[in-house]
């Protein structure tokens, strides 16, 4: 080691995010004919703002222990995310 910090790879609070990925993130949402939210308040923002994207036809389905207000309906499983995903893949 020099001595100097290491970083990981992630964006941290207080961040510009790189806009090409923005971008992609955008076309992707408004192309998904699914889109699954897990584990996630839905009020960290721009992540938050990508809903306004997305496809009017796609199917959203939420996994979290906490219900959203999305102003729109979508299906929800009430549950900790990490106990559904490991039933489904017991289940799988």
């Amino acid at each position: 080691m020099d001595g100097g910090w290491l970083r990981p790879d992630v964006v941290l609070y207080d961040e510009g995010l790189n806009e090409m990925n923005i971008q992609r993130s955008v076309a992707a949402m408004n192309q998904a004919d699914l889109v699954v939210i897990v584990g996630t308040s839905m009020r960290v923002y721009p992540f938050a703002g990508l809903l306004d994207y997305r496809n009017s036809a796609a199917k959203v389905v939420v996994v979290n222990q906490e219900k959203l207000d999305l102003g729109f309906d979508y299906d929800m499983v009430q549950a900790d995310a990490t106990d559904f995903f490991n039933e489904l893949q017991v289940r799988g």
